[in-house]
């Protein structure tokens, strides 16, 4: 009985395995499908700062700005990479 039960177990780790990675993939696309863009002031707020620091770090040329439609906007990503290159 003690092998029928760790097969079991088994079964149900690896069941719950491909449900946990299931729903990661799921939870990674969603992310993906957010806005990718965003105006100064939705950056500002992203990233806990004044509208014009977020001019300050494109004139210092430590963010790209996306020019679309004669407005500015900033790629989230670029943003994400901007936090992960400031922490020390």
């Amino acid at each position: 009985m003690n092998t029928e039960n760790a097969i079991g177990k088994d079964a149900v780790e690896q069941f719950l395995t491909a449900i946990a990675d299931a729903i990661a993939g799921r939870l990674e696309h969603r992310q993906d499908a957010r806005r990718r863009l965003l105006d100064v002031e939705q950056t500002s707020e992203y990233l806990g700062t004044s509208e014009s620091a977020v001019y300050n770090l494109v004139s210092d040329k430590k963010l790209q700005a996306v020019r679309f439609d004669r407005r500015i906007r900033f790629d989230i990503r670029d943003l994400d990479k901007l936090i992960e290159e400031s922490k020390h």
